[in-house]
């Protein structure tokens, strides 16, 4: 659980009692938005 507090700190979820794995889950997630968010941005300099 301590390898999520800094990055959920008021969130305790199933994902906090794995640890690392809900770090990764998070990196994961957060490179999707990243992504997509990329992706609106290029497609909107186009137009």
């Amino acid at each position: 659980m301590a390898g999520t507090d800094l990055y959920t700190p008021d969130v305790d979820t199933a994902a906090d009692q794995t640890g690392g794995a809900g770090m990764a889950q998070n990196m994961r997630d957060s490179a999707k938005s990243n992504l997509a968010f990329a992706s609106f941005q290029i497609a909107r300099n186009r137009t």
